[in-house]
């Protein structure tokens, strides 16, 4: 970027500059959403239920990138998603009485969620 700007290439030089933020913002974001919904994932997977057979193994996660959103998803893969819901909520039992809900799951979201929000207002902040 040159030192002097004539006023005719004010609009550009203004346009180039957002330009290059915007990028270097998305790219921190899209670092910061990355790590935490990895971490997200590894601490679900440590504290789901081990009697549910293999319900850990099945949690992943993928990300929707749609140009000015980036978000990364937490899921269950098949077949074990169907669990996700009664293990957090609990359900009724066969014989009568309804389990203990397991809050594996709104733990590890509210361990990571703060860290995330931090990590977002470093990410729009940082000055390098």
């Amino acid at each position: 970027m040159k030192d002097t700007i004539s006023i005719n290439d004010l609009d550009k030089a203004i346009a180039e500059r957002l330009d290059s933020y915007s990028s270097e913002v998305a790219r921190r974001v899209r670092k910061v959403t990355n790590s935490t919904i990895k971490k997200l994932v590894r601490k679900t997977r440590e504290r789901a239920p081990k009697d549910t057979g293999s319900f850990a193994g099945h949690i992943a996660s993928t990300y929707e990138d749609g140009g000015l959103t980036y978000k990364g998803v937490w899921y269950v893969k098949d077949p074990d998603y169907r669990l996700t819901h009664l293990l957090v909520h609990g359900h009724q039992l066969r014989n009568g009485g309804r389990t203990k809900p397991n809050s594996f799951l709104a733990d590890s979201v509210d361990e990571v969620a703060d860290e995330y929000v931090k990590g977002l207002e470093k990410a729009v902040k940082a000055d390098d």
